[in-house]
Order: structure tokens, then sequence, then C-alpha cells
């Protein structure tokens, strides 16, 4: 599922690994960053109820 394009129009400021929207899952976390990063995601699994089409900010 790797790919080498960002799914991003500009340039981003950390390094990246990109794949193609074809899981999801589930991630929790506390906050965003002022970045809009965010702050110690932690990976709680697959979703196999979801498509990835179906998935928001």
């Amino acid at each position: 599922m790797e790919t080498p394009r960002s799914p991003f129009a500009g340039p981003m400021p950390w390094r990246n690994r990109w794949a193609r929207p074809e899981l999801a899952g589930e991630v929790t976390y506390p906050m965003w960053t002022d970045e809009r990063r965010l702050r110690h995601p932690v990976w709680r699994g697959p979703r196999p109820d979801r498509i990835p089409a179906e998935v928001r900010r």
C-alpha cells in the first residue's frame, strides 16, 4: 500500500512514509497541537466496519 507521493499539495515539515487509504483504523489522542499534529496518538486497531472514504478529521 506504500506510495511515494504525498496526498498533500504543499511540502510537509517532517519526513513521512505515505500509504494509499485502503484500510480504516481507530486512533485516540488527547489533543491537536498548534501545528495541527496529534499529541501522543495511540493506535487502537483496525476498523473493519468503516471504509476510508467515511473517515473525517
